[in-house]
């Protein structure tokens, strides 16, 4: 945006009130946009603190949410506007309304609008009297007059009449704005940046008679072209268009209402920040709403007050009341709930807004199982077969299926997984809770883990009809449980470990690493052992040194 080329103003005169083009002399003019695309550009302003920003309105068409601007900075940036029948000053589409005007705008009136902003608090008038109050320190920057905020191109455009824009950038006091708005005011106040009475009633050029050369022309251009506005009479009820003599008294003309009285309004407190914790919480999780920076304009000290919500309904304790405080325990949630806490700021005698953080219960794991192997001293001969001590149990009371896998190792330290007796979880293979002594021998470690899965109503259907169609899942899965067993050498091939084993380890004694065959040198010796080493009383014992540690 921007002004239009210097060249093309520097030819046409500030006017003077006079005929015009609608040939009424010494007329007070106002200027009719189509809600179209009519819109006049002006000079981008920049005003990074106070500032007070006044009009008189008259819009017709029936209410357009988001469009009806006053100023904006074309786009998606900041404008005020007209949103359901209430003026708002507008931040952007990351931020809320700053200030929203109580009373609904009627159509086909003349209306007084007036925006001021002092060190952040921000306070927006109809017709001289306060609506409401906000916090915002960011930089006010209108680029464009009766075109805002445009949708992407789609709305934003006024719809009506405008007259009397006056943009300061100080903070005209209530009284000020009150006071002034059924009269002009003189064009060197102090604080007025951009002033436009809109009483030229013909020409391509709205002048800025601050003096601060924002005049803005109509349309895109000084050419005449479609998004010109038109010139139309103003007719604003009470207007006195003169400029009061300092000192002097005015009469009140009959359609003026009475002066109201100022008092001192306090301002709410700003909206905290709130964030519950933990951010993904399971079903036995507590909650804590982390709440804070909330701050009062006029520095009084401000407590907040905590409400809690289960799927949008305040969560009550029966008899009690409702839950209040940072705190809320798990026994109030479920998994799958949606649970938000609001935290209100408060300073005394008016509270602010409530800022607010929602978290989504999240599935629990179920416990692990307790695990054993049977037999718990097993022969080579035998098959090994798992034994649920302690079923899982899950906290959302979900059905607990298991999965097996099946380790084996020659040292009990380093496990190589048996996967044609294993189970999985993708593919979805529950493995086998038994396995045969084909699988098994003497002088080996066994291992199984037990993986507790919980499904729903419907994942357990398919597990009884289908269980491939769990694959690809996310399935949730809880803490393994495992158990470990040592199978006894059988020496002497007769199938069981017994005294003959024993009389088996004489002959042994002495003998070398190399003098042995590959199976006996797996029970007698560690690989890390020189083929030198002789059989002795610590290799002996170290087959009972095995079959105690694993009996704990």
């Amino acid at each position: 945006m921007g002004a239009a080329p210097a060249a093309s103003q520097a030819v046409l005169p500030t006017p003077t009130p006079g005929v015009g083009a609608l040939g009424v002399e010494n007329a007070n003019y106002a200027l009719e946009f189509d809600g179209v695309n009519d819109w006049l550009d002006m000079n981008d302003l920049n005003i990074p603190g106070d500032f007070t920003i006044e009009a008189w309105v008259f819009l017709m068409g029936g209410i357009i949410n988001a469009s009806d601007a006053i100023v904006g900075q074309v786009g998606l940036g900041q404008d005020i506007n007209c949103h359901d029948r209430r003026w708002r000053y507008y931040a952007g589409t990351s931020l809320p309304d700053i200030v929203v005007a109580q009373t609904l705008q009627d159509f086909s009136e003349w209306t007084h609008i007036a925006i001021t902003r002092q060190s952040g608090t921000m306070k927006l008038y109809i017709n001289g009297v306060l609506e409401s109050s906000g916090y915002w320190t960011q930089p006010f920057i209108p680029k464009a007059i009766a075109r805002g905020n445009d949708c992407y191109g789609t709305c934003g455009f006024l719809e009506g009449r405008m007259d009397e824009i006056r943009i300061w950038e100080i903070a005209r006091s209530h009284e000020e704005v009150y006071e002034n708005r059924l009269h002009p005011v003189n064009e060197t106040e102090f604080g007025l940046v951009a002033y436009w009475r809109f009483d030229e009633g013909e020409g391509q050029i709205a002048h800025d008679i601050s003096g601060t050369g924002n005049d803005a022309p109509l349309g895109q251009s000084t050419l005449p072209e479609q998004s010109d506005p038109r010139w139309v009479l103003s007719d604003i009820p009470g207007w006195v268009n003169e400029i009061p003599t300092p000192g002097a008294t005015r009469t009140p003309t009959a359609s003026r209402t009475p002066t109201p009285t100022f008092t001192p309004v306090d301002q709410p407190p700003s909206q905290p920040s709130v964030n519950i914790l933990p951010d993904l919480p399971k079903t036995n999780d507590d909650l804590f709403c982390q709440a804070g920076g909330s701050v009062d304009p006029e520095g009084n000290d401000v407590t907040l007050s905590y409400a809690w919500y289960r799927d949008g309904v305040q969560i009550e304790v029966e008899g009690f009341g409702p839950v209040t405080g940072p705190s809320l325990s798990h026994v109030f949630t479920a998994k799958g709930q949606t649970i938000e806490c609001r935290v209100t700021p408060f300073d005394g005698a008016v509270e602010g807004p409530f800022g607010s953080d929602s978290v989504v219960i999240r599935n629990s794991p179920p416990t692990a199982p307790g695990v054993r192997i049977l037999p718990e001293k097993p022969n080579p001969n035998v098959g090994l077969a798992v034994l649920i001590t302690q079923e899982s149990i899950d906290p959302d009371g979900d059905f607990v299926t298991y999965v097996f896998q099946w380790f084996e190792s020659t040292d009990g330290v380093s496990w190589t997984l048996r996967p044609e007796v294993s189970g999985n979880l993708i593919p979805f293979v529950q493995g086998q809770p038994e396995i045969s002594n084909l699988y098994t021998q003497g002088a080996e470690f066994w291992r199984v883990d037990v993986i507790p899965v919980d499904l729903s109503k419907r994942e357990k259907a398919l597990l009884e009809t289908n269980p491939s169609a769990l694959d690809g899942k996310a399935l949730t899965v809880g803490e393994i449980g495992t158990a470990r067993v040592y199978i006894l050498p059988d020496l002497d091939g007769n199938g069981v470990v017994d005294a003959g084993d024993l009389l088996r380890l004489l002959p042994l004694w002495g003998k070398s690493k190399q003098e042995l065959g590959p199976d006996l040198q797996q029970v007698y010796f560690d690989t890390t052992e020189p083929g030198n080493s002789a059989i002795g009383p610590e290799h002996l014992f170290k087959l009972l040194v095995k079959d105690w540690r694993e009996g704990g």
